[in-house]
């Protein structure tokens, strides 16, 4: 059986942005490689909360926090912990 490998990218406050309703902020981004294609199916999550979603077909994703400076997780096949 084929070991997976994870990614691992932290991103401080990238993207945040969104109404001042609840302090709730939206991410908005795009996962991609280091090939610069977008990677679909990666985990992404907020460091601290216990939401996840998964990218889409073009490495697209949004999540909602109420942390002014987030830091997110991405985990996806095929890559290295960095």
């Amino acid at each position: 059986m084929r070991k997976m490998k994870r990614l691992y990218i932290l991103m401080a406050a990238i993207g945040l942005s969104g109404a001042a309703v609840a302090q709730n902020h939206k991410l908005n981004s795009v996962v991609r490689g280091t090939d610069g294609m977008p990677v679909s199916g990666a985990i992404v999550s907020i460091l601290g909360e216990s939401t996840s979603v998964l990218t889409d077909e073009n490495g697209a994703f949004t999540l909602e926090t109420s942390a002014d400076d987030a830091l997110v997780s991405i985990q996806a096949e095929g890559y290295y912990a960095k």
